[in-house]
């Protein structure tokens, strides 16, 4: 899981310049958008899968496509803001990300799971709240593939 993690990551980057156009800016979003849906299909078939190897194997999805989701996502603060900024932005990034992951996630499953029953259906519990949060996530990138300008006079540095 942690090796999955890591090559989305390090080689989401290298994914965008393989499968992009010069100045294509909707390249990163297409590419997230395959890690959402990577994760959120790997998440769901960890919490449904009878067999802990099968649960094991699904999760190292769920790992690559968060993986992907975090490089883009850093990388695309970092272009958002000017040089002298970048790092900045990308520590609110990840501040952000990481208090919303720390504490939303283990909030609403385990109250799902209460809600489901006797507090023992954590597997389906999960499984619904990463159906929910891949399908927003795929509905505002597909949404946002659409409301991209094209990119003109685009430079990174200042």
């Amino acid at each position: 899981q942690l090796a999955c993690g890591a090559i989305g990551a390090l080689n989401a980057g290298w994914i965008v310049d393989r499968l992009s156009a010069p100045r294509d800016a909707k390249a990163q979003i297409r590419v997230v958008r395959f890690g959402v849906l990577a994760a959120a299909v790997g998440t769901i078939l960890a919490a449904v899968l009878p067999n802990a190897v099968l649960a094991l194997l699904a999760s190292g999805l769920t790992f690559l496509g968060a993986g992907i989701c975090l490089g883009l996502g850093a990388m695309g603060f970092q272009a958002m803001f000017p040089a002298r900024f970048s790092g900045r932005g990308v520590a609110t990034y990840l501040l952000v990300t990481g208090v919303l992951g720390a504490s939303v996630g283990p909030t609403v499953v385990p109250m799902l799971a209460g809600l489901l029953g006797d507090g023992k259906n954590v597997g389906p519990a999960l499984g619904i709240c990463s159906a929910l949060a891949g399908v927003w996530s795929l509905a505002w990138l597909t949404w946002s593939l659409h409301g991209l300008p094209p990119v003109s006079g685009y430079s990174q540095h200042e």
